[in-house]
């Protein structure tokens, strides 16, 4: 959480969250939700994190770093949800914590752990935030150490296809430039998606393309490179 506090708000009945150094998966710090120094969370909490908001790009996911540490019994956790901008009820991606199902005074939780989310199917465009919400019980004072976050990331995923393979065999060679041929100058079907025949990088699929891969093939040139 190196950026510091300017790209998060948080709030609530009993807000405690902070950046803090005593814990962290990277870097210098977390943001943590209870007492410093201290190191317990107090009962009957409700309060939240948020991220700034920002555009959602296509197939996005969501991916962070925790370490957590409750009592099983009662109910003392955190929702994972996205805020979307236009308003409307949070979507709850998760609960992460206890909730009521075992009576014992013994703790529960994990060292540091990726936790990641598909948001793909949110359609892309929306403007999103990303809220962490907390919520303790009125059962026992002090009864953990409570949430620490770190490496909070939203991305899109690397395409699980081959740049330049429009026949889909895996390869680029020969037969794909026939099908880039076809499909341009002959109404052939198109590449699926699009994008594995735009080698060039220009947002189109044309001759360039073609020529390109003649070139990589046939002439000593350069291999499809995607944008990153």
């Amino acid at each position: 959480m190196e950026s510091g506090t300017g790209l998060w708000t948080h709030g609530g009945s009993g807000d405690l969250w902070h950046l803090t150094g005593y814990r962290k998966h990277s870097g210098e710090s977390s943001w943590y939700n209870g007492v410093e120094g201290s190191w317990y969370f107090n009962d009957n909490m409700q309060t939240w994190l948020e991220s700034s908001p920002f555009v959602l790009e296509p197939e996005s996911y969501l991916t962070f770093w925790l370490w957590y540490d409750v009592t099983n019994y009662g109910v003392d956790g955190i929702h994972v949800q996205t805020v979307d901008a236009e308003g409307g009820v949070p979507d709850t991606l998760d609960f992460i914590g206890t909730g009521g199902a075992l009576d014992s005074v013994l703790n529960t939780g994990n060292d540091w752990l990726e936790y990641t989310y598909d948001l793909s199917a949110i359609p892309p465009g929306k403007t999103l935030s990303v809220r962490f919400s907390f919520t303790s019980d009125y059962q026992y004072s002090h009864d953990g150490e409570g949430f620490y976050i770190d490496d909070v990331r939203v991305g899109t995923k690397a395409p699980t296809w081959l740049l330049g393979d429009v026949t889909g065999d895996g390869l680029v060679d020969a037969s794909d430039i026939i099908f880039l041929i076809n499909y341009l100058f002959r109404a052939g079907p198109p590449p699926d998606p699009l994008e594995k025949g735009d080698v060039t990088n220009d947002g189109e699929v044309t001759a360039s393309d073609v020529v390109y891969l003649i070139s990589y093939l046939y002439r000593g040139g350069p291999p499809p490179q995607p944008i990153d």
